[in-house]
């Protein structure tokens, strides 16, 4: 259903744009151009941040002394005993810490 929906709104918008031609063509493909990099960008940039979380988490479990708590160390303790409310604040606080690097890339 999706491809075919994908199949029909782009022939749509295709036999517009080639009829119509000219500047009207080249700004709607500059335009479907942007659209259609879009995802792939979010996915890119959502890959690239679940990787950092799971580097950052195994180093901090590797490297941290004994007896020392950080945020991923009591985020990924109360997730692996299925207490997501109580893991719930700490995951808060690492997605609003990273967002302005996210919106950075």
């Amino acid at each position: 259903l999706a491809t075919l929906a994908g199949v029909a709104s782009g022939s749509v918008i295709g036999l517009v744009l080639g009829t119509f031609g000219g500047l009207v063509d080249a700004v709607g493909a500059r335009l479907l151009d942007a659209v259609m990099s879009l995802p792939f960008i979010v996915l890119v940039t959502m890959a690239l941040v679940a990787l950092g979380i799971m580097n950052e988490l195994t180093a901090t479990q590797m490297l941290a002394p004994n007896g020392t708590r950080t945020l991923a160390m009591a985020f990924w303790s109360y997730s692996g005993e299925i207490d997501y409310a109580s893991a719930s604040p700490y995951a808060f606080i690492m997605v609003a810490m990273s967002l302005p690097l996210t919106w950075l890339l």
